[in-house]
């Protein structure tokens, strides 16, 4: 599930992406087509400017190439640190700008626009808020290209921010409350569908992550993530939505101020009530499966080691350095010790007493041909003739980890053998004392035959 959310969340990503790259298009056909509900949405509204549409087309570009296969070469990598550092020089130049006073050049060099535009201090001029926000959108797309943590956390944090800008000029649009798009007197001020375009990027860079930073969070199973993903997009959308209503209540003549805003408390008390505990029963649901899940974890590795120290065998995990990973009953009960002293330390320290390894031990073989060995081993220290065998073992990854030891005492074997080899002998002595009789007793026949045809003559 985790990977799929995770694969999920980077498509939206790339859609968001390619949508920046279509407005940023559209927009841009709208300046060269003179089409102002392009530039501008709604009549008598503030118009996207063209450097404007042109950064969000790099944003989308450099986003799409971070965030697709074709960023993981270097390549793709080159197309969005290009794309991101053009974006951030668009904002750091326009920034400058504002603040300086200097006339840098880059408003009109590719379209002029009118005098008397709307909401427009400086002609051509992006707003202050839209440059700031192509500055740290550009610094995100770079940092997200980082490996390490917290460089996607500072991705993750500055994304935010340009996402919680875009939210306040949106909601300054959607109340009709002008100082929260405008700002300043003397600045120009952000367009509808820039702080839209700019929500959705906050958005696609943050999903871009992957199950990295923040977004751990929003790609896991666990209760964190459930009630992230259930509540998030409620906490954002239904406290505006409610507000609008109260405004277009109280603009129809339906409701009063007082009884406006009630019922927006009350709406929102009521609805995120209900969120919530449908989000504790959710994760009730998801307790009890993990609940459940780890008893039956437990059972399994109760009923594992139940039978791992049952076998009469000497069986031990040892790991590439030679340490005793796991021992069974048997194994530990014979060297008299406990488990957590065996635990952690070299086996030949362990079994044998050495400080380096024991002469042929068939574990030294499997470290080097990670394959299975057998040898018979008698160290006069255990005073046991033992049957090693060592077999690899690997991870989830395939990476070798170490090898499993099962050690067998043959010393019935070998006693076995050794009356073998006594009977056999014997029966070689009896055989030799056998024969050698019967040929005595020929030899004495013939000599009693040479003498009876002695007499007769």
């Amino acid at each position: 599930m985790k990977e799929a959310r995770e694969k999920n969340y980077r498509i939206v990503a790339m859609a968001v992406a390619l949508l920046a790259v279509c407005g940023g298009l559209l927009v841009m056909a709208g300046w060269f087509l003179d089409i102002g509900v392009l530039k501008s949405v709604f009549p008598g509204m503030v118009t996207m400017k063209f450097n404007t549409a042109l950064a969000f087309l790099l944003t989308g570009i450099a986003l799409y190439a971070r965030v697709s296969g074709v960023g993981n070469d270097s390549k793709g990598n080159n197309i969005a640190f290009i794309a991101s550092l053009a974006v951030s020089a668009i904002g750091l130049l326009t920034v400058i700008e504002y603040f300086t006073g200097i006339n840098i050049g880059i408003d009109q060099i590719f379209f002029r626009e009118p005098a008397g535009a709307i909401l427009t201090t400086h002609l051509g001029r992006m707003a202050l808020l839209t440059a700031v926000n192509f500055l740290l959108l550009g610094i995100a797309i770079v940092t997200l290209g980082g490996k390490t943590e917290r460089g996607v956390y500072a991705a993750q944090v500055i994304s935010a921010a340009t996402g919680l800008f875009a939210y306040q000029n949106l909601i300054g649009y959607i109340f009709g409350v002008k100082i929260l798009y405008v700002l300043q007197h003397n600045f120009t001020a952000m367009a509808l569908h820039t702080a839209a375009l700019f929500l959705l990027l906050s958005i696609g860079v943050i999903f871009a992550s992957g199950n990295r930073g923040f977004m751990r969070i929003m790609c896991s199973d666990l209760s964190a993530g459930i009630m992230l993903r259930k509540l998030l997009p409620f906490a954002l959308i239904l406290p505006p939505l409610f507000g609008w209503l109260k405004l277009a209540g109280e603009g129809a003549g339906i409701v009063s101020n007082e009884l406006g805003v009630s019922l927006v408390a009350f709406l929102n008390a009521a609805v995120f009530c209900i969120l919530v505990m449908m989000s504790a029963r959710t994760l009730l649901r998801t307790e009890e499966k993990r609940m459940k899940a780890e008893e039956d974890i437990r059972k399994a590795a109760k009923d594992w080691s139940t039978t791992f120290d049952a076998i009469t065998d000497f069986i031990f995990v040892i790991d590439k350095d030679s340490r005793i990973v796991r021992a069974n009953k048997v194994f530990t009960d014979f060297l008299k010790m406990k488990p957590e002293d065996i635990v952690g330390e070299k086996c030949f320290r362990i079994v044998h007493g050495t400080e380096k390894p024991w002469p042929g031990c068939p574990h030294q073989h499997t470290l080097a041909d990670r394959k299975t060995h057998t040898e018979e081993v008698f160290d006069p220290r255990i005073g046991l003739p033992l049957l090693v065998s060592t077999s690899p073992v690997y991870d989830d990854n395939g990476e070798f980890i170490g090898s499993v030891h099962i050690a067998k005492d043959i010393s019935a074997l070998k006693k076995a053998q050794q009356e073998l080899r006594d009977r056999m002998g014997d029966m070689e002595k009896f055989h030799k004392v056998a024969v050698d009789r019967e040929l005595k007793m020929i030899e004495l026949k013939e000599r009693i035959k040479e003498l009876e045809g002695k007499l007769k003559q």
